[in-house]
C-alpha cells in the first residue's frame, strides 16, 4: 500500500499493542500498522460513517479486519485500552479540543498537526507534556511538523514554541526556517516595515533568525 510522506512518518513512529487513528478516514495508517506489525490490534475512529466504511473495506481488502475495531465517534471519547494515540490530518486547534476533552493514561501521542502547529506546542507546554520527538518533514512543498509526546513534565522551552525542537535533526528543518523568513519578509516588504506588521510576526521572524544562527553555529 502506497503512503505518502506524511503518513509514512507516522507508520514509522508506531510501535503499539493497541493504536488508536483518531480521524482514521481512508484507513491506510491503520491498516499498514497492522498489517506490517507496528501494531498488534487498533481502534479505527472517525465522525464520518462514509469514512469508516472506506476503512473497514480496506481491512477486509488486506485482511486484517479482525484486528481492528471500528467507532463512529468524536475523538478519544469512546477510545479505551490504546497505548499509542494518532491524532493528525487535522489542525492544531481541533488536536487541541480533542485532548482537552479526554486523555487516555500513559499513552504516546503521535500529532502531525495541518496548521497552527504553535498554539499546539503552547497548550503541551502549559498542560505538561514531556516531548519525545518534535521535527520537520516535508510533503509537496508545504512542511509539516510531527509532535510525539507524553504525560508528563514539560519540556519546551519558550524559545521553542514557534518551530519546535528539530529532535531528531531534520534536513527540512533549516530549510523550512529559510522558506518561513522569506514569507515574512515579503509580508514586510508589502507592509512598507517590519513596525507595521504585528507583534507575533515579529517575535517569530526573531525566532527565526536565533534559530538559522544556533544552526550554523553547530
Amino acid at each position: 500500500m502506497r503512503l505518502d510522506n506524511r503518513l509514512n512518518a507516522i507508520l514509522n513512529e508506531i510501535k503499539a499493542q493497541r493504536l488508536a487513528d483518531i480521524g482514521a478516514d481512508h484507513g491506510k495508517l491503520i491498516v499498514s500498522a497492522v498489517l506490517t506489525g507496528r501494531a498488534e490490534t487498533g481502534i479505527a475512529v472517525d465522525i464520518s460513517p462514509q469514512s469508516l466504511e472506506k476503512a473497514k473495506n480496506l481491512a477486509k481488502k488486506y485482511n486484517v479486519a479482525d484486528r481492528i475495531e471500528f467507532l463512529c465517534s468524536d475523538g478519544l471519547e469512546e477510545v479505551q485500552g490504546a497505548d499509542c494515540i494518532v491524532i493528525a490530518g487535522m489542525g492544531a486547534n481541533e488536536i487541541i479540543k480533542i485532548l482537552s476533552r479526554k486523555r487516555i493514561p500513559d499513552a504516546v501521542y503521535i500529532t502531525l498537526p495541518h496548521q497552527d502547529t504553535p498554539y499546539l506546542r503552547k497548550y503541551l507546554f502549559e498542560e505538561n507534556f514531556f516531548i519525545k520527538k518534535d521535527y520537520i518533514i516535508k510533503e509537496n512543498q508545504r512542511y509539516y511538523s510531527v509532535i510525539i509526546f507524553v504525560e508528563g513534565k514539560s519540556n519546551y522551552s519558550k524559545e521553542e514554541l514557534f518551530f519546535g525542537k528539530n529532535t531528531p535533526p531534520s534536513a527540512a528543518f533549516e530549510e523550512y526556517l529559510y522558506h518561513r523568513k522569506e514569507a515574512i519578509d515579503n509580508i514586510i516588504s508589502q507592509a512598507g516595515s517590519i513596525d507595521k506588521i504585528s507583534s507575533a510576526l515579529r517575535a517569530e521572524k526573531k525566532e527565526i533568525e536565533r534559530c538559522l544562527i544556533k544552526l550554523k553555529m553547530l
